[in-house]
Order: structure tokens, then C-alpha cells, then sequence
């Protein structure tokens, strides 16, 4: 394979999980915890690192 390929994870959220005005997550670090507003999640941090999520109904 010749070159690099990029984001080759798809980001699915759950509709219900936008209904919540903060969302808190696990960064795969023991200590540590995530809550940021879920506006800044979808408006903000998610374009920033390049991502588009697929929203879905579970």
C-alpha cells in the first residue's frame, strides 16, 4: 500500500446522547476524565481533529 490513508475509524453517535447538555468520556487514561458541552463537542472539537460523525438510532 503506497501513501498514508487517513481516518479509518467512522465516529457513530447515538441520537439520545445529543439530548444531553455535557459529554463526559474516558480518554483510555485511569486518572483522567473528559466532560466538555456537547455544542462544543459537535461544533467544535469534532471539526477540529477532522471528523464527521454519522448519527444513528440504537
Amino acid at each position: 500500500m503506497t501513501g498514508r490513508v487517513k481516518y479509518r475509524v467512522q465516529l457513530l453517535i447515538d441520537k439520545d446522547v445529543l439530548e444531553g447538555e455535557y459529554f463526559g468520556c474516558h480518554p483510555c487514561v485511569n486518572t483522567s476524565s473528559i466532560r466538555m458541552r456537547m455544542h462544543d463537542l459537535i461544533e467544535v472539537f469534532l471539526p477540529a481533529v477532522g471528523h464527521t460523525p454519522v448519527y444513528v438510532e440504537l
